[in-house]
């Protein structure tokens, strides 16, 4: 995701990357470049601007502007995010989920079948790991260095993924883990708690060495193999979860988004009128049925 600091350019970078079908449109060779500089078009101007490049991981370039963010204490943009899912995929292959966390914004994510492991973007502004691996079915791990609540917005996302058939509820289950220090390292401790499900290690019971974490994934990066990040067993002694019911509706199986909702009069089941595509003058109808019931 673009965070609100990136200049135009910038955003434009994010997208040809993310964004195959971009790509194509625009015949760049912005991905296929692993190394030297590439030209891109200034967004206020006819002239181009050179891009360092620095690596290719699976199918994310990365640059030098990337490097520098990873070395310095900067927040971790979707670049470094995919980067990493995409080693951890190559790694990990058994393990459904990684998936771009640029679809977030477009609500492209695969549904996901199995037990899967997914990096998530909450508010614009925080990384965020969340894991059905050893999960009751209708539940989610969330795994979160800062122990935030998660907002409605990412909560839709959730049930995308998800897409409960069967269950009127999702519980997500808040795993109370390592608090970081600092407001930019979450993407880190998002690559850590992903690597670890990955490696079959409850991130709740890890206290990751902050002060190095950058340098390992730098490591991780240059060596093409993510491994655990370095460690100490928790001195917590069990491992805390705050439990939240977030009732899910319609045929989408998302919960209610705050827009106009209408209720089948046979199955009782509440519907967003957007999804059935129910008209004003009706929403108000005693009598309406939904497919099912027709």
């Amino acid at each position: 995701m673009c965070n609100k600091s990136m200049s135009m350019q910038e955003k434009l970078y994010c997208l040809l990357i993310y964004l195959p079908s971009l790509e194509d449109l625009l015949n760049t060779s912005m991905i296929v470049a692993t190394t030297g500089t590439i030209d891109v078009l200034d967004d206020n101007s006819s002239t181009c601007t050179k891009v360092d490049c620095w690596m290719t991981i699976g199918s994310t370039q990365l640059y030098s502007s990337d490097r520098s963010c990873i070395r310095s204490s900067e927040w971790l943009n979707d670049r470094v995010i995919f980067a990493a899912e995409e080693l951890l995929k190559q790694q990990h292959p058994h393990i459904s989920g990684l998936q771009n966390p640029i679809l977030q914004l477009t609500g492209s994510f695969e549904i996901m079948k199995k037990p899967f492991v997914q990096i998530l973007n909450h508010a614009g502004n925080h990384w965020i790991t969340i894991s059905t691996i050893d999960c009751e079915p209708g539940s989610v791990f969330i795994f979160d260095s800062m122990n935030l609540l998660l907002t409605k917005e990412l909560q839709m996302v959730v049930a995308d993924l998800l897409h409960l058939q069967d269950h009127q509820h999702i519980v997500l289950k808040h795993v109370k883990m390592q608090y970081q220090i600092g407001s930019n390292d979450c993407g880190l401790f998002a690559i850590a708690s992903a690597c670890a499900l990955c490696n079959e290690f409850n991130p709740a019971k890890m206290k990751f060495e902050q002060s190095i974490m950058r340098q390992h994934l730098l490591k991780a990066f240059q060596d093409k193999e993510l491994t655990p990040f370095p460690h100490k067993k928790s001195r917590q002694q069990a491992i805390s979860i705050i439990e939240k019911k977030v009732r899910i509706y319609c045929i989408c199986r998302k919960p209610d988004s705050g827009g106009k909702m209408i209720l089948c009069s046979n199955c009782k089941e509440w519907f967003h009128c957007a999804c059935v595509k129910v008209v004003d003058n009706i929403i108000f109808e005693s009598n309406w049925l939904c497919d099912v019931c027709r």
